[in-house]
């Protein structure tokens, strides 16, 4: 795996985010994936671990094909609303 951006803290969600590209997915290996923060301390992690968006059953995830398409998922997760991201991602962001 290879990082493509360090972690940004978007702290309207509560979490940070980083940009890979991961050659287990060879179709979509470019990936948002998240941590979520502290409360109160937005600098912290609640753990080490990241995960992907979505994934759950009937739903996409946040790996993509192409990397125009996985930084326009993590530019728009800094830029939108939640109500925005459930409106353009109905499939991949969840509440």
């Amino acid at each position: 795996m290879e990082i493509i951006k360090t972690p940004v803290v978007v702290e309207k969600f509560g979490l940070a985010i980083r940009l890979i590209k991961d050659s287990c997915y060879k179709d979509r290996p470019y990936g948002v994936e998240f941590a979520p923060l502290y409360s109160g301390q937005p600098f912290k992690f609640k753990r080490i671990d990241f995960s992907c968006f979505g994934g759950g059953v009937g739903m996409s995830d946040s790996y993509f094909r192409t990397l125009k398409k996985a930084k326009e998922f993590f530019n728009d997760i800094i830029n939108l609303s939640r109500e925005e991201m459930l409106k353009k991602y109905p499939d991949i962001w969840v509440e």
